[in-house]
């Protein structure tokens, strides 16, 4: 679900998105992202997400 919830804020953001899974449920999941839309205010606090720290890989911005 968090993968989901990431493609799908970055495809309404603008971005391209190629994603990817031989996992059939997962491509199945990745595809149900086009069924809604994030309202403007979930936008908004995804972009409000502190950006200082990330747990991915360690990175630290």
């Amino acid at each position: 679900m968090a993968a989901q919830i990431m493609l799908k804020f970055l495809l309404q953001s603008g971005f391209m998105v190629i994603s990817g899974s031989q996992n059939s449920l997962h491509t199945k999941e990745n595809i149900e992202i086009f069924d809604c839309d994030f309202r403007d205010e979930e936008m908004e606090n995804f972009r409000n997400i502190n950006r200082d720290t990330s747990n991915w890989l360690g990175y630290q911005g």
